[in-house]
């Protein structure tokens, strides 16, 4: 429960960070500090949901670490929803264009120097 008490903690620091900013993280403005910023956002709830996973492999009665989960879920998929709207497929799967191979217009997550 320590471990999940630090990761929530680290979340509402990230919100109160972008609040002092002033911007929204979402992206809307196409910048590469945003994509960048949204990225970095993406992969920190990864590596909580893979933690709350590990301690739901361990408590799989934990009803407050499930709720955790399908927390970080929903972060998740709203991130990755603004992510391709303002930056372009997080992942090849993310191609939704029925008339053009998209994946390959934007500078591909990884490549950090495209991203900055």
């Amino acid at each position: 429960m320590e471990r999940m008490d630090r990761m929530e903690r680290a979340n509402r620091m990230d919100r109160s960070e972008r609040n002092e900013r002033g911007g929204c993280g979402c992206g809307c403005n196409n910048s590469q500090g945003d994509c960048a910023s949204l990225l970095d956002k993406i992969r920190k709830i990864d590596f909580s949901l893979v933690e709350t996973i590990l301690f739901l492999d361990v408590y799989p009665c934990s009803t407050e670490a499930l709720e955790y989960y399908h927390k970080l879920r929903k972060m998740k998929e709203e991130l990755v929803a603004k992510y391709q709207a303002a930056c372009g497929p997080l992942t090849a799967y993310g191609n939704d264009s029925e008339r053009e191979w998209n994946w390959i217009k934007s500078p591909w997550p990884w490549e950090l120097e495209a991203n900055r």
